[in-house]
Order: C-alpha cells, then structure tokens, then sequence
C-alpha cells in the first residue's frame, strides 16, 4: 500500500496525486497532504485485507452526503465534517483511500477540553453557559443532520467530537468510523465507549438497526454534561453497598439520579445544577435517560429546544446580577453561583479541619 511522501496516487478520473507531509498516522490508515489539492487531504489504509470493504462503504459515503456544507466566515473556511470527496487509487488501479476536505485542526479543541471550568480557563476555552448551550445545539443540529440520512456516530463521546474555538461551530473527524447506510447494505461501526453507551448495549453491544437509539443516548449524557458543568448524568452519592461504582454499571442499572422523580439508591451530586433547568429540559432528560429507550428525543428534538435558549434574541438566558461571568436561565437561580458557594464553603471546612488536626498535633508535641 503507499504512504510515503512524494508518492504518486490517483483519483477517480485517474488525475495524478502527490503525497506531500504525513499529518498523522492511527490503526487504520495515514492522512497525508495533497500537492495538488491544497484544501484536501487523503487518508491511504494500511491494510489490503480490509480494502474491499471500504471500498463499498466509501461509495455509499460518497452516495449519501449529509447536509453539512464548508462554512464561510470573516474570509476563514470552516469545514463542519470531513466526509469523502472521492475515491484514490494506486498506479494498478486498486482501491487505496479516499480524499476528503482539509479540517485546521489547530483551530479546533475536543468537547472534553471545555467540559471542566478549570482546564476551560487555562486553554482561554469558553466557561459561560451561553457558549456552551451553543456547542450543544450545534453537535445536536449536527447529528440531527447525519440522521436525516441514516448515517450514525455510534462511538460519540466528547473526545471524538471537536468545535472551531472561534465560532463554536462543530467539526466532525473519522467519518469512515461511522455506522453508513448504503443502498442494500449497513456498515457498522466498530467502536464504542461504555462511558456513553445505553444501558440496552452495556452488555450486548449495538447491533445493526439499534446505533440511532445509542446516538440518541450519548448525545444526551454530553448534553447533560456541557450544561452542568461536566458531571456525568450517572454520577452521585450511593446509599447502600448495592450501587456500582463504575458509570458503566450505573447506566446498566439505570440510576438516573437527576430526574424530577429521583431515586433512593443514588442522590445527586451536590455541584449539580440540574434544579436550575427549566422543566422543558428536564423533560428531554427525563425522556433520555428513562427505561423506555423509545422516549429518547431524538437530535432534532435536541437541535429545536436547545437553539431557543442559545439564541440571544430569545431571552431564556440571562446575566448573573451577582457575577457577570455568570449566566443562568430566566426566572431561575444562577447555578454556577450556587456551586461556586459550595465549592467555597467546602473548601472553608476543609481548612478548619486541617487547622485542627495541625493544632492537635502540636499540643500532642508539647505534653512530650
């Protein structure tokens, strides 16, 4: 297989291609620089085992294109989804890889970076609830997108999902790792994370016909977590022995501790805000995390509900009059001041214990 620079490929009407700089190599192929096609890119497989298999799912790819379109702002190109542009081939003729549009990485950050206000602040990475209401309309209104044709992530997590720092808007990496639908035939995907994977699949895994119900899951724990300052929706204080300490056997067990009608085997955690959420989103929570996987909102539910607040002409979220960093929805309290209460009250007490114990050490010196 090639995958070296200055090699020479060809594309689908046999234009010659030069591989220039290598920009990464993972398990299963190498994306490289185009010579000749500045805004492109082309990942090469490493392996001519699984050449036959690609090839039929990059054509359903090339088939199926979601309505996701390169973004033109301030001069700048944003592309919201690396997804083919063609099919590459060696000097034989054989399948080798697929081109596909260049993403600037560098601009870019992964969801998981903006998820912790600490990190969030040292990368100078958006903390406010606006900006982040944003990001989870637009990875809403992004899946909503690849639905609508039938094409699903599966594997979604916020590692695996990255936003133009300056926009907020989404940018799709991997696409060949999604489960496609092609004309008579779906492609699975191979990977997931158990960490976002409902509670049907924990064990089992998700079979062909059942990845939208999982898309629909993950999409709502990430949404669960941007909105409330990173805390997973199955994370919280166990009462009893009974209670998995691993999120993996918590969704099994379906502990939802942030419904409206919670649960006696495991109580929220403290830091949440989930109180200060209109009903209207705990609702859709509600429905996402219930025992009936068929209430999962769908994307596009998510997409609907989610651009009303993030939209600043709407009005549903407001400034904080106590800290102007802060914003909160209307007519409710502000949850980042609530647990910034906390969080100093917690650690006040801490620092009294510590003075305690330091004092009771050195009485514990003088009586020797």
């Amino acid at each position: 297989m090639p995958g070296r620079s200055g090699e020479i490929i060809f594309d689908q009407r046999r234009q010659p291609l030069t591989l220039l700089r290598l920009l990464k190599s993972g398990g299963a192929g190498s994306v490289f620089t185009l010579k000749e096609r500045p805004r492109e890119v082309a990942k090469l497989y490493h392996s001519a085992k699984d050449v036959p298999f690609y090839e039929r799912k990059l054509r359903a790819m090339l088939e199926l294109q979601p309505d996701l379109p390169t973004l033109r702002e301030g001069g700048r190109e944003r592309v919201q989804i690396a997804w083919p542009t063609g099919l590459l081939r060696d000097r034989g003729g054989r399948f080798i890889g697929f081109s596909m549009p260049i993403l600037d990485v560098s601009a870019t950050t992964d969801l998981e970076h903006v998820l912790q206000e600490r990190q969030a602040r040292v990368e100078k990475l958006p903390t406010g609830l606006g900006a982040k209401m944003t990001l989870a309309a637009n990875l809403a209104a992004t899946l909503a997108a690849l639905h609508r044709c039938q094409h699903y992530v599966v594997d979604l997590k916020p590692l695996n999902v990255r936003f133009y720092r300056d926009s907020l808007f989404i940018a799709m990496l991997d696409c060949d790792g999604f489960s496609i639908q092609g004309k008579d035939e779906r492609f699975p995907a191979g990977q997931v994370t158990t960490d976002y994977l409902a509670a049907e699949f924990q064990q089992r895994g998700v079979t062909p016909g059942e990845e939208e119900a999982q898309d629909r899951f993950a999409l709502a724990v990430i949404v669960f977590q941007l909105l409330n300052s990173g805390l997973h929706p199955y994370a919280g204080r166990p009462q009893g022995g009974d209670v998995p300490n691993d999120l993996p056997g918590r969704i099994a067990a379906r502990l939802y501790p942030y419904g409206r009608r919670g649960i006696s085997r495991l109580l929220p955690a403290p830091v949440s805000g989930h109180e200060m959420f209109p009903p209207a989103l705990r609702d859709l929570f509600d429905r996402a995390f219930s025992a009936q996987p068929q209430r999962r909102p769908s994307a596009q539910e998510w997409s609907s509900l989610l651009m009303g607040y993030a939209q600043r002409s709407g009005g549903q979220l407001v400034a904080c009059s106590q800290d102007a960093s802060h914003q909160h929805f209307a007519g409710l309290p502000c949850a980042a001041c609530a647990r910034a209460g906390l969080v100093a009250r917690s650690a006040r007490v801490a620092r009294v214990a510590q003075q305690a114990k330091g004092g009771k050490a050195r009485g514990r010196k003088r009586k020797r």
